[in-house]
């Protein structure tokens, strides 16, 4: 749920944008454990130093003939290609109050298969979800995540527990991936405020070694310092890890056309871009702010950047192609 907000009038965003990619017309944070992905497959410690990184599944996938395996996405001769998709499903209940154990089972199913096969549709090699519970009273005694990811056919699944009272409550932020997930790492903002924000972070990984940081964030609804301190704090977190390429998703909470806001700080902290404009991607069905965002860092570029039309919560996805040099 998000109070109604007007930003007010603001300067442009002064961040770095690639122009020509896209066609014309289109403190340390809080760790927490949450539970394991959801193959059964051998998992091996993720690499990395630190206690807090989890164990993740090491699943291979099926790739085109003449095709060679890129850290977490397809090298065809010497470029990267990725394909990535954000949404916040709104636990499975786009409502004003949204409150899926109050909904009939056969209704929160139904919700949760039509977010599904949009991502089975789209097919893309990463997505990252916000707003999406594992088993719990609250979300019906329904695992949000493993009912996505199994139906979408995403064998490698990141999900952090940012809000958790046992038996009761279990939600957060998740990355599903057709791609290896390492150095797999999760946050909460509690100290800010006890509600479900927060962030997932992980690394994809083939066999030529490790690529991009893919992160999977959800700010805070209500309050620009405090979305200012919850940035502060993913940038302290990412600047810790191994330097690489980084995909920043998710709902900010705070359109990029504010000045000093979270996006305008993220991307000028970590070298990110984003494209300018874009359409709005919050509320269904009259959309009025565009909450909903991809990020990425050089060299990385867009080469495709969309809102999705379809109603299957109360944000639209957002998809984004991204190219980039194999090395």
């Amino acid at each position: 749920m998000r109070p109604h907000r007007n930003p007010g009038p603001s300067a442009p965003l002064q961040v770095s944008r690639q122009a020509g990619d896209l066609p014309p017309t289109r403190p340390s944070p809080q760790r927490s454990r949450g539970r394991q992905p959801l193959s059964k497959a051998g998992s091996p410690r993720c690499p990395g130093p630190g206690p807090h990184f989890r164990t993740c599944p090491h699943t291979w996938l099926r790739v085109p003939p003449g095709a060679v395996r890129l850290p977490g996405a397809v090298r065809l001769r010497d470029a990267m290609r990725l394909k990535v998709l954000t949404l916040n499903v709104a636990h499975g209940a786009p409502f004003a109050m949204p409150l899926p154990f109050l909904r009939r089972r056969s209704a929160l199913l139904g919700t949760l298969d039509a977010v599904a096969a949009l991502l089975h549709r789209e097919a893309a090699d990463v997505v990252a979800l916000q707003e999406v519970d594992r088993a719990s009273l609250f979300s019906g005694q329904v695992d949000h995540v493993e009912h996505i990811a199994a139906r979408a056919g995403y064998p490698h699944v990141h999900h952090g527990v940012h809000s958790g009272v046992a038996r009761l409550l279990a939600q957060g932020t998740a990355l599903l991936s057709r791609h290896r997930l390492e150095a797999c790492d999760s946050a909460h903002f509690g100290r800010d405020r006890r509600v479900d924000k927060g962030y997932v972070v992980a690394t994809l990984t083939g066999e030529d070694g490790p690529g991009p940081d893919v992160v999977s964030l959800h700010l805070d609804p209500f309050s620009a310092p405090v979305r200012q301190r919850q940035v502060d704090l993913l940038i302290q977190a990412l600047r810790q890890r191994p330097e690489r390429p980084r995909v920043v998703l998710g709902d900010f909470n705070a359109e990029d056309t504010v000045v000093d806001g979270p996006v305008a700080r993220l991307c000028a902290a970590l070298g990110l871009h984003t494209p300018a404009g874009g359409e709005p991607t919050w509320p269904q069905p009259r959309a009025q702010q565009r909450l909903d965002l991809v990020l990425v860092s050089a060299p990385l570029r867009f080469t495709r950047y969309e809102r999705l039309p379809e109603a299957v919560s109360d944000h639209h996805a957002v998809v984004a192609e991204l190219a980039g040099p194999a090395r």
